[in-house]
């Protein structure tokens, strides 16, 4: 027994201060996940750990591995571990309704956690998930516990889930990026590798999976453990190998030769369940493309690649195996075009209008027309204005830009998906929290569209130019610049005063929507942050501050040309300043300039919406 406090069954009923790890029958853990989020256990986990008897056939998997059973490890904090500790069966054998996938011999696992899934009709399903494992890296005690777990497990460990987000893989130096370097280690030195012979040592495959969408998280995750490895050649505190000895040329040989960083693509929006304290995922339903892996080598782990499997997983979980880095790079350019790119266009349009949930866009039993009687008179004219808006944005802007690249009919049926998702009546995400950020998604949703239209001499019309006036109007803040932000770049801008309605107005004046962010309906103001930088001649300064002081000086829209076109160039703005020279863009730029001012002027945004159809 390690001196860490590492629990087994008898010592589980301890109390949760005294607890370092929830782990009933290590001997079942042959995978781990690093970090423990909402997307992790809502999509990776159950496809993960998913047992179907009738794939299982002679040889293609071993009897007692036929599925993979994970260690939740979150990467800071106890919530999650104190969330399954209190969940505890004492009579596991007797529960009822629990999808447990697991074999008769999987029976001592006494914990499941609950995921909420919203259908379409607004009926919510729960689905309980076992967990064979939980721990923490939040304090040398619990990660010694859970490393230590890792360490002697008695199957081999063949798949690593990264659920990290992207503050998590900005650098090397990230404590959650150590620490999956320590459990590479204890993988590489535990005893299930250490007891076998060097040829199957040498043999032992392993997979890491990242489930948040950093641009190949793969690669990164990779780069990110190898300098990790060269520059730190001493022995990290903590971390003992058997024999006292360790051999880090080894270690990275095996690691190169060994280990596959896949890169891959999440979608699934996952919210939490009201009340939940965020420890029970609120979900849509399962979309086409949950989750997209690379595997052109074919290095995954049976239990997700075999031909059978990999047919269940794709019905049940929207798990997608590509073997083509291409196909990848077609899915995650078209999530970013049409998914992501059509949530940006509309965000800051329905926020700043007082429209707080996407849930608003539900499609009406009739067809209404895009007049301001019918937006005046219903909320079904607002939700026939605002997707009339959202389709034209995709028919006449999206679809031509990348149908060249990608395919008419793949981009058609990456949007059909998509629109049903995004009009689920009874499930949406606050367009505040979707509008975080919207400086660079500018360029990165966005400004691939009008690139390729650019390039190709199309038209770049007025619903780009609509979702790119709506953006900077969004990022505008009340305040002059010398008080505009504090000291963590937040400010205060405000919310149209004319012709907007407030649909599914919350309870409360003042509801946070992010870290430290909120809106005030009532006062017609909301928090933003925006760090984007722009140059304007010989000068750098942050947008915020170019744009106030132009609405303060500003009498005519061209006076607005030198701030946008800054952003539209800028590379945590639009990030088009490959598109300077080409011929349209300049008029792309003046058409911006006009419907901008016209925002700022106090017309309302909704009504400028009207008169563009």
């Amino acid at each position: 027994m390690a001196k860490t406090g590492l629990s087994t069954s008898d010592n589980s009923r301890h109390s949760h201060s005294k607890k370092w790890i929830h782990c009933p029958n290590p001997s079942l853990i042959n995978c781990v996940c690093l970090g423990s989020g909402r997307f992790l256990r809502s999509v990776l986990v159950p496809a993960l750990q998913h047992r179907d008897d009738s794939t299982i056939v002679d040889n293609e998997v071993d009897n007692c591995d036929h599925h993979l059973r994970a260690l939740i490890v979150q990467t800071r904090g106890l919530s999650f571990l104190e969330h399954i500790s209190s969940l505890v069966d004492p009579n596991p054998k007797e529960s009822e309704n629990i999808d447990r996938n697991c074999s008769a011999s999987d029976s001592v696992c006494s914990s499941n956690y609950e995921i909420d899934t919203c259908g379409y009709d607004g009926t919510v399903s729960t689905e309980r998930i076992e967990c064979y494992g939980a721990g923490s890296m939040g304090t040398k005690e619990h990660k010694a516990a859970a490393l230590d777990i890792i360490r002697k497990c008695s199957h081999p460990i063949k798949l690593i889930g990264v659920g990290v987000t992207e503050a998590g893989l900005s650098s090397s130096s990230n404590q959650c990026m150590i620490d999956l370097v320590d459990i590479l280690e204890c993988i590489y030195l535990g005893a299930a590798i250490a007891d076998c012979d060097a040829k199957i040592r040498k043999r032992h495959k392993l997979s890491v999976i990242n489930t948040d969408n950093v641009p190949n998280n793969g690669d990164v995750i990779k780069s990110h453990v190898m300098k990790i490895l060269i520059t730190n050649s001493m022995r990290r505190e903590g971390i003992i190998s058997l024999d006292g000895e360790r051999n880090d040329g080894e270690f990275q040989r095996w690691i190169k030769d060994n280990v596959t960083f896949h890169n891959s693509m999440v979608d699934r929006i996952t919210s939490s369940r009201e009340g939940s304290g965020g420890m029970v995922p609120f979900c849509e339903p399962v979309p086409k493309k949950a989750l997209v892996i690379e595997d052109v080598n074919n290095n995954l782990p049976e239990q997700l690649s075999s031909t059978a499997r990999s047919k269940i997983l794709l019905e049940k979980f929207g798990v997608v195996i590509r073997t083509n880095s291409k196909d990848l790079h077609a899915d995650i350019n078209l999530k970013l075009r049409v998914a992501n790119g059509t949530h940006t266009a509309l965000a800051q349009t329905m926020a700043l209008s007082s429209i707080v949930n996407t849930a608003a866009l539900s499609p009406p039993t009739t067809i209404a027309s895009s007049s301001e009687a019918a937006y005046n008179d219903s909320d079904t004219g607002i939700a026939t204005l605002l997707m009339n808006y959202c389709d034209s944005f995709f028919y006449t802007q999206i679809l031509p830009a990348a149908a060249s690249a990608f395919g008419a009919c793949e981009t058609k049926a990456v949007y059909d998906d998509w629109r049903c998702r995004l009009t689920h009546p009874k499930f949406g995400l606050s367009t505040f929290f979707i509008a975080q950020n919207c400086a660079a998604k500018g360029g990165i949703r966005l400004g691939p569209t009008v690139r390729d239209l650019l390039v190709a001499g199309k038209e770049v019309n007025a619903t780009t130019v609509f979702a790119f006036s709506s953006l900077l109007r969004f990022l505008t803040p009340l305040s002059p610049s010398s008080s505009c932000m504090d000291k963590d770049m937040k400010c205060k801008g405000w919310l149209d005063k004319t012709g907007t309605r407030a649909i599914d107005e919350p309870k409360n004046d003042i509801v946070n929507y992010a870290d430290s962010m909120s809106y005030n309906l009532k006062d017609g103001a909301y928090d933003f942050k925006c760090s984007c930088t722009i140059n304007i001649g010989n000068s750098t300064c942050f947008l915020v501050d170019a744009l106030k002081a132009a609405t303060l000086s500003a009498q005519k829209p061209c006076e607005y040309r030198a701030t946008i076109m800054a952003y539209l160039l800028s590379s945590s703005g639009g990030n088009m300043a490959d598109c300077a020279d080409l011929p349209q863009f300049g008029t792309f730029v003046d058409a911006v300039c006009t419907l901008y001012s016209q925002m700022i002027s106090g017309d309302s945004i909704l009504n400028i919406l009207i008169e563009q159809q």
